[in-house]
């Protein structure tokens, strides 16, 4: 067991861009109004844990483990999840504001982003396999290379993605977002 070992607490309403969080291991933690903005959160891991209401905006990423964690209305702006470290990466998005945030190269089987903003978010050679899109706004977002298989944007809007270059086998959209797959093409889908 490492030396900074925290189980089973609540933290609440702390500032921590200004009194930094100790690095270490969180097991079952659960972060309610916290601010970990422009903060160091490298090398820490994070396994079971729950961040409520938590501005983690441009905090830095590298080497962090996320395992088993939820975020609920959080603002994750600019975070870099790309140099998190994969191994039983596993994440849940719930209104969360998630704008110009990077998950390049992760493996998302099966993520859920519900009633999420990802604007300008970068999911370059992404595995979203199964993952679900409920009610999220993904204006801008960028789906390059990406396996998109089974994925559900059947309640997603303002996505572009290019068939030719995602795989989206068995992904799921509603009729009235096609616009949002046939976008590269210029066609006037009017009805």
């Amino acid at each position: 067991m490492p030396d900074n070992y925290f189980v089973d607490a609540t933290y609440k309403a702390i500032d921590f861009s200004t009194k930094s969080l100790p690095a270490g291991d969180y097991e079952d933690c659960t972060f309610i109004n916290c601010i970990f903005s422009g903060g160091n959160l490298r090398e820490f891991r994070f396994a079971d844990c729950e961040f409520q209401d938590c501005d983690l905006s441009n905090a830095e990423m590298v080497d962090t483990a996320f395992q088993e964690v939820t975020f609920r209305d959080c603002k994750l702006l600019g975070i870099h999840f790309s140099s998190c470290r994969t191994f039983r990466f596993k994440v849940e998005f719930v209104s969360c504001q998630l704008n110009w945030a990077s998950f390049e190269a992760l493996p998302m089987k099966g993520t859920r982003f519900e009633n999420c903003q990802l604007l300008g978010t970068d999911f370059t050679q992404t595995d979203l396999e199964k993952a679900e899109f409920i009610g999220t706004n993904l204006e801008g977002t960028v789906f390059s290379r990406t396996n998109l298989v089974g994925a559900d944007f059947r309640t997603a809007d303002n996505f572009m993605i290019d068939p030719e270059e995602n795989n989206l086998k068995q992904a799921r959209f509603s009729a009235h977002s096609l616009a949002g797959l046939l976008g590269k093409y210029q066609l006037r889908i009017e009805g």
